[in-house]
C-alpha cells in the first residue's frame, strides 16, 4: 500500500458474488466440500470483523492517500474499463 498510487475496490453487491462463484463452480482441484465452505465465506463478507470484511475494505478504502476509486456494481466496473481501457 505504501507505493500504491490507485486503488480500485470492486464492491460488488453479496448477492452477486455468490451468483458468480455458483455460475463458476468448483474450480481446479477443489471439491464441493471446499466450495461449500467458498460459498459461506462469501455470504459472510458484510458480518465478519477481519481484514477481509467489507467495513475493513471501506475503512481501507476511504483512508487511501491516492486516488480511489469504488465500482459498487458491475455497470460501473464494465464503465470504467471501457474509458481506461480507451484511454480516455
Amino acid at each position: 500500500m505504501p507505493r500504491a498510487t490507485c486503488l480500485i475496490w470492486l464492491d460488488l453487491p453479496v448477492e452477486d458474488c455468490i451468483a458468480n462463484l455458483t455460475e463458476r463452480g468448483v474450480r481446479g482441484s477443489g471439491d464441493r466440500a471446499s466450495f461449500s465452505v467458498l460459498l459461506e465465506w462469501a455470504r459472510d463478507y458484510e458480518g465478519r470483523g477481519s481484514s477481509s470484511s467489507r467495513a475493513a475494505h471501506s475503512d481501507l478504502s476511504k483512508s487511501f492517500g491516492g486516488d480511489a476509486v469504488v465500482l459498487p456494481n458491475r455497470k460501473a466496473a464494465e464503465e470504467f474499463l471501457r474509458i481506461t481501457s480507451s484511454g480516455s
